[in-house]
């Protein structure tokens, strides 16, 4: 009889979650959120999550009132479906990938989505300062942690010799902060270094970093890492007006809006960052839903080709090249070197112009050129299924720029 009144108790307790955590309070919770800045980068409806899990926390709660009342069959059934969706949850929140293939698995755990917050003046993301969680993607695990200004650095710098730009693999996406490159370029050349890399940034966001915090960190030089991918996450950010707005102005007369302020709450940053990862189990449910309804439609999935030339990305490319004049300007204004770094080995969305194109563009620009092409085919520096660097590719990408510091340092000396 006491063990029927604990789980009464626990029961109510369930009845207590659901009062307190419904769509009403979840809604004013992200209404408090400044900007609301979750939106743009929350693929699942918070909202409605909310609703499923307060419908299963209702019939559990139901059950543990009035288990007394209802035939030990019918609680042997509900206990053992209960047990199996909680090992479920478990599974997929610690290997996913066993369960799923590597795309649907990132789907399911989604780590990337909580670690930005938008804003709708500048109309761009921003990694959540002063934020840690755990990552993961294509069944690797890393540490994310950020600075006081949102960037994947171990300690708060207001200045710093170095400063990176780049995508996920100047970021480190994969691998912990030791073993990154921004970590080992430190060590190889004892000049401090800040990294201001994200996922799936090109210069768009490049150009806006550097100069509204890269260049306040007083550097001696700004490394930019252009990957392969950089025209395309340009044509997916920009339309084709914005583009050419930006190409019309000219270089010496871009100014850059101030960010808006955002204020943060660890309590909603704690809410919201478990809203956003659980249930997996709800999760998993609608990809299966979303197959079916590709397969019921016909839909298949597109063989991307990797493109033989850069025909039909020309307004793209003069966007680029326009970004990169404007972040060598901005450095040779505040006597900074800035170097350019390629990044452009086989990629679906690449193509083998693109090193070349860029070559000319130094060349012809007086800007600063590391040719990392050794670097390129090694299967060991890149984590398999995945494509970003490994500890090894991230040491060999920073030996090579090391290399051409410590001999710029060393000119500096004589």
């Amino acid at each position: 009889m006491q063990k029927v009144n604990y789980l009464r108790i626990l029961g109510l307790m369930l009845f207590l979650i659901i009062i307190l955590i419904n769509p009403l309070t979840i809604k004013k919770i992200i209404g408090a959120e400044s900007n609301n800045a979750w939106k743009p980068y929350n693929n699942i409806n918070v909202l409605n999550d909310t609703i499923y899990i307060d419908v299963i926390f209702f019939i559990i709660g139901l059950f543990l009132i009035f288990i007394s009342k209802i035939p030990v069959n019918i609680r042997l059934l509900f206990g053992t479906i209960l047990l199996f969706f909680i090992l479920l949850e478990i599974l997929l929140g610690f290997a996913p990938h066993l369960l799923l293939d590597y795309p649907s698995a990132n789907m399911v755990i989604l780590a990337y989505n909580n670690i930005y917050e938008y804003d709708p003046i500048i109309d761009m993301k921003f990694m959540k300062p002063n934020f840690e969680t755990t990552m993961y993607w294509d069944g690797y695990r890393w540490k994310h942690k950020t600075d006081k200004y949102g960037f994947r650095n171990p300690i708060d710098r207001d200045k710093a010799d170095i400063i990176m730009l780049g995508d996920s693999l100047i970021y480190g996406h994969g691998v912990d902060q030791d073993y990154t490159v921004g970590y080992f370029l430190e060590k190889m050349t004892n000049l401090t270094v800040s990294n201001l890399g994200r996922t799936a940034d090109a210069t768009y966001q490049e150009v806006y970093l550097l100069n509204q915090y890269g260049i306040k960190f007083k550097p001696k030089y700004v490394l930019l890492f252009f990957y392969a991918n950089d025209i395309f996450d340009i044509e997916n950010s920009l339309s084709k007006n914005k583009m050419m707005e930006f190409v019309n102005i000219p270089i010496e007369n871009i100014t850059f809006k101030e960010r808006s302020k955002i204020e943060h709450s660890e309590f909603r940053e704690k809410i919201l960052d478990v809203l956003n990862k659980r249930p997996y189990v709800l999760r998993a449910f609608y990809l299966m839903e979303l197959e079916i309804v590709k397969k019921l439609s016909g839909q298949n999935g597109k063989t991307i080709i990797p493109p033989e030339n850069e025909s039909g990305h020309e307004l793209t490319w003069d966007y680029t090249k326009h970004a990169i004049l404007q972040m060598k300007y901005i450095s040779d204004l505040n006597n900074v070197e800035f170097i350019l770094i390629p990044i452009t080995h086989k990629n679906p969305n690449g193509s083998p112009e693109q090193f070349w194109i860029l070559k000319d563009l130094a060349s012809q620009n007086n800007i600063s050129f590391i040719d990392i092409r050794s670097i390129y085919e090694i299967p060991e520096y890149y984590l398999p299924h995945d494509g970003h660097y490994s500890e090894d590719g991230h040491r060999a990408l920073a030996e090579i720029v090391a290399k051409y510091l410590n001999i710029k340092e060393k000119e500096v000396l004589l």
